[in-house]
């Protein structure tokens, strides 16, 4: 994760007409950073998001977080490949997607 540029690219984003928080920004690159690692345990063979990019497959990792974010009969240890923690993981998924498809944007 290219993770120094993905936060200068944040500090130029703009929500609601002000710039991102360092909490907001903070954020975004933690959960693009959780997500990358968990790559192998979502059944992706790169060991980056770049990777993932590059291969053409952006579409496909965002869809496989949107399909354990929906399905409750998701396979749990899949799910904590990228949220190991989540009482909720739903909530957590979500967030996530919305990070990753910002880290898209960004790449």
């Amino acid at each position: 994760m290219r993770e120094a540029d993905f936060r200068e690219w944040l500090g130029q984003r703009l929500w609601k007409g002000n710039p991102l928080t360092k909490k907001a920004k903070d954020n975004r690159v933690r959960r693009s950073g959780r997500a990358e690692r968990g790559l192998k345990g979502l059944g992706f063979k790169q060991d980056t998001l770049e990777a993932v990019f590059e291969a053409g497959l952006w579409d496909a990792l965002i869809a496989r977080l949107s399909e354990l974010k929906t399905d409750p009969a998701a396979d749990l240890s899949v799910i904590r490949s990228v949220v190991p923690q989540a009482e909720e993981p739903a909530g957590q998924l979500a967030n996530m997607i919305a990070a990753l498809k910002q880290y898209g944007y960004f790449l």
